[in-house]
């Protein structure tokens, strides 16, 4: 064999068509996107009794957003009952890009729980 000749030349089965490298990027963006999927910052505290999180989506276009949303009310809710309390909502945004991670951010204040005791009025 001539020095000058190519491994793809020698070997044949290291020729990759188009459709094969095609097909080898998509499944290295797939792989990607699931291991990227959701970027999320968790509860953070933004002063003694106000909360935010926010939460992303790397699915781009395909992003259910009502799902985005339930998922991060969710976990307002979950944190609220781990410390005993109610959540009483700021604001809740969400940001759909034409180009890039569509993405839900939800400021909250954790209130005491308030019981309903029945209470009798009784005149004298």
């Amino acid at each position: 064999m001539a020095r000058n000749q190519k491994a793809e030349d020698k070997l044949p089965c290291f020729k990759i068509t188009k459709h094969q490298m095609k097909i080898k990027h998509t499944i290295i963006i797939t792989v990607c996107l699931i291991f990227c999927g959701c970027h999320n910052t968790g509860v953070v505290k933004l002063s003694p009794d106000t909360y935010y999180i926010s939460r992303s989506s790397g699915a781009g276009a395909f992003t259910n957003m009502q799902k985005l949303k339930a998922n991060v009310i969710q976990e307002a809710n979950r944190f609220a009952a781990q410390q005993g309390k109610n959540i009483d909502p700021i604001s809740l945004t969400d940001t759909v890009p034409t180009h890039g991670f569509p993405s839900v951010n939800y400021q909250f204040r954790l209130v005491d729980v308030i019981t309903n005791k029945s209470s009798v009025i009784s005149h004298p």
